[in-house]
């Protein structure tokens, strides 16, 4: 039985066009990609890749597999840039892809266009094609999944076995894609599916030989890689991994319907950002469709609907990653607006040209600034100087992704102060297979495990006691891991803070050695720029805030204006408040509510009394 009407044939030209495409596509996002690790979960992705680790839940396996095998296929010196540009792969096969699907579906080559384009162009595909990241796989397998489920020809079980393997393939990557599955099915439906016998049994075939990358979870820990996240050898690590709600609930819980209306507003303000003219286009799209293909219509639609609705419940601030199934519909429905509009131009093809000019100038224009990484070294710069802030041996505690993966990215992959401890009291304290990877790696951590009762092992508190007379100790800035070990007391001691005496200040030495090398990274900090992204700004404020607590400590407790000053001049020669007021709005957001701080403002008060009074 062939598929419906409704499906066209591709011909070469087609296949010519649906190329250039992803062509056009690598060429621009393989220029501006990072050349380094990136801010957020990237620096992870491209460790768990590098050493074929087990990064955060769901664990990511096929991309994991696949980046593994193109960062040692790439010459490229870096390990973290071949897998930026693995991921910008992704994203390149996902536009070309959906190129194809479009003309498919019945769309005209100038349509197919304009719904492409737009996707490509849009900030969070495009900024998410270029670095390590999971989303743009996560859609290539979304387009994949939509092909199958249009086939040329069902014949033997074929078709419906590779529509299986595809859906396998989605739901393994990314367990939340269950929300969609639905309307894949209404689009296969549409093209005359009916799944029946034989075909039946050869799609249920196809999904669990699509899931078979989930086996890579247990057969990687056993290796104890240097990221094994989870620990997933016993059944209860492995359903820890793959099913992230065990691990994310709280990002539901946390959510109120307050903040999932904000989510929601931003989203419709921000689609010209995401979707360019498809923001116009999809709605005479949807209803062109809803006339034509019902079936059809509703599919992409639940798309979108669905996906909003989950996302604006997630309860994180970088959210607009997950409305990118929403915008993959969104463009499609532009896509059929098109073929709605452009036949009713006086000249069509005048039309056409002015269309398609309008979708790729305005995404150039309105996002490129912002999606070019290329320059981007913020997160290396920041890891780098974390390690060279601590001796050798030391113990570093820290918290957030940025502080934990940007430093274990250095170690496991590039070899850099292995010997340094980087501690996540936190995780610690929660889960016993962070305790067991920390263990593995650090013989100080494994003996003092060895002298508990197993499995029992000390607190976190308790742990950093016992390391603290042998091992100097160190904490990022962080106000979780203060108030976690609020007994302990900390120093600033320039981008770190060291561990000391309740009632004695550090050496003057080491402050002073840590107060140098921070003055001399911030004179080369880019300051990140309004639309930037919001991990970097975090980590420029924190820049800013350890150079601040550094003057002040200079002051207060050595009683040297002048050194002090220098610091503080610094500070506010870096013009920190706007991007620290927007750190803030991006955590009232999800509701976090911080008491503000402004180091620029703080320093300039101190400034002034110094100058007036000579006292602060």
């Amino acid at each position: 039985m062939t598929a419906g009407a409704r499906v066209a044939q591709l011909g070469r030209l087609d296949v010519l066009q649906g190329s250039l495409a992803a062509l056009a596509a690598l060429s621009l996002y393989a220029a501006l990609a990072c050349r380094t690790i990136f801010t957020g979960d990237s620096a992870e992705l491209a460790t768990a890749a590098a050493v074929f680790g087990i990064p955060h839940p769901p664990g990511y396996p096929l991309y994991t597999l696949l980046t593994g095998v193109v960062l040692r296929v790439i010459p490229v010196s870096s390990p973290a840039f071949a897998a930026n540009l693995a991921t910008a792969g992704y994203g390149a096969l996902a536009v070309g892809s959906l190129w194809l699907v479009l003309r498919r579906l019945g769309a005209s080559s100038p349509a197919a266009w304009a719904g492409t384009l737009t996707l490509a162009l849009g900030r969070t595909f495009w900024g998410q094609s270029l670095a390590a990241e999971v989303y743009s796989l996560d859609i290539l397998l979304l387009v994949a999944v939509l092909h199958a489920a249009i086939p040329r020809r069902r014949d033997g079980g074929g078709a419906e076995l590779l529509l299986g393997l595809a859906i396998g393939l989605w739901l393994g990557h990314r367990i939340v894609n269950v929300l969609y599955l639905p309307a894949v099915v209404l689009v296969a439906w549409a093209c005359g599916w009916r799944f029946r016998g034989r075909g039946a049994a050869a799609l249920a075939a196809g999904v669990v030989l699509g899931l078979i990358p989930l086996l890579y979870l247990p057969i990687a820990s056993r290796g104890d890689p240097y990221l094994d996240m989870g620990d997933p050898q016993s059944w209860s690590g492995f359903t820890w991994i793959v099913n992230p709600a065990r691990a994310y609930q709280h990002h539901i819980a946390s959510g109120t319907a307050a903040l999932a209306l904000g989510r929601a507003a931003r989203f419709l303000r921000d689609l010209p950002l995401e979707v360019g003219v498809a923001a116009l286009l999809a709605p005479i799209g949807a209803f062109l469709a809803l006339r034509r293909d019902r079936r059809l219509a509703a599919a992409l639609l639940w798309l979108i609907v669905v996906n909003v609705a989950f996302a604006v419940r997630y309860n994180i601030p970088d959210v607009q990653a997950y409305f990118l199934p929403g915008y993959v519909a969104w463009c499609g429905l532009a896509a059929f607006g098109a073929d709605g509009v452009l036949p009713r131009a006086a000249n069509p093809r005048r039309a056409a040209v002015a269309l398609l000019v309008a979708a790729a100038g305005l995404g150039l224009w309105v996002n490129w600034t912002t999606n070019d990484l290329s320059g981007q070294r913020i997160m290396r710069t920041m890891a780098s100087d974390l390690l060279a802030a601590v001796e050798p041996d030391a113990v570093l505690l820290v918290r957030g992704d940025n502080t934990e993966t940007g430093p274990g990215y250095l170690q496991a992959v590039e070899g850099r102060a292995r010997g340094v401890i980087v501690l996540d009291p936190l995780q610690w304290d929660d889960y016993d297979w962070y305790r067991r990877s920390i263990a593995n790696r650090h013989s100080a951590v494994q003996a003092l495990r060895a002298a508990a009762d197993d499995p029992v092992a000390p607190r976190a508190e308790e742990l950093v006691r016992e390391l603290a007379p042998s091992l100097p100790v160190y904490s990022t800035y962080s106000p979780e891991v203060t108030e976690h070990l609020g007994a302990l007391r900390f120093w600033p001691a320039g981008l770190v803070e060291v561990l000391g005496s309740p009632d004695r200040p550090p050496d003057r030495a080491r402050v002073d050695r840590g107060a140098q090398r921070l003055i001399d990274a911030v004179t080369t900090l880019p300051r990140p720029g309004p639309e930037a992204d919001a991990n970097a700004k975090v980590i420029y404020a924190g820049y800013a805030f350890a150079l601040l607590n550094t003057g002040g400590a200079l002051l207060l407790y050595y009683h040297d204006p002048a050194a002090a000053a220098r610091a503080l001049e610094v500070v506010v020669s870096m013009d920190p408040d706007p991007i620290v007021r927007d750190v803030y709005a991006s955590r009232k957001a999800v509701g976090q509510i911080d008491t503000e701080a402004f180091p620029g403002q703080r320093a300039e008060e101190v400034l002034g009394r110094l100058r007036a009074t000579g006292k602060p």
